[in-house]
């Protein structure tokens, strides 16, 4: 596992819209989630405050922000924690992992799902690169050469159990 640091982010997020692309493609489940909703490396928090802006949201991260770099609404709050130690107060209906499984290795996947079922949420989202065309073949190039690095490959098993698909957008 491997972690940036704040100013890394904010950088790597001025240079690219992506967050706008998957706060609307989020906005899609607005009614077909519960919440509160707990986002998972929320890092910026503007993903799904764009998305989910009057609802309740728990943005957990071990990267702190504050008002100064992002402004939240009043209804979200942050947490400055680790996944795999938090215990929420809340009872969280939605776990959102939003490119964040991208800096697991993949034997954390399991550890992971342990977490799933230790908060039992309703719902699952996650937002994973879809790796296809010129991205595959770097991908697959990589592999071959044994630069390991997880790039958000599909995890089989994941998430397990009691989840399955509802939907999906391109």
């Amino acid at each position: 596992m491997w972690k940036l640091d704040k100013k890394e982010l904010i950088q790597m997020k001025n240079i690219t819209d992506e967050e706008s692309k998957i706060s609307n493609a989020l906005a899609n489940f607005l009614d077909k989630i519960s919440y509160p909703l707990l986002d998972v490396g929320s890092w910026s928090w503007k993903i799904s405050s764009n998305a989910f802006w009057d609802k309740e949201i728990i943005h957990l991260d071990t990267i702190e922000f504050f008002d100064e770099d992002f402004k939240i609404f009043k209804s979200h709050k942050r947490i400055v924690w680790d996944f795999f130690d938090f215990k929420s107060q809340y009872k969280i209906k939605t776990i959102l992992f939003c490119h964040s499984l991208q800096y697991l290795d993949d034997e954390w996947i399991w550890k992971v799902n342990n977490e799933i079922e230790d908060i039992n949420p309703e719902y699952v989202l996650l937002v994973i690169n879809k790796n296809d065309g010129i991205l595959w073949e770097l991908l697959n190039f990589f592999y071959k050469n044994k630069w390991s690095h997880n790039w958000e490959i599909h995890f089989s098993e994941f998430p397990w159990k009691k989840f399955s698909q509802i939907d999906k957008i391109w």
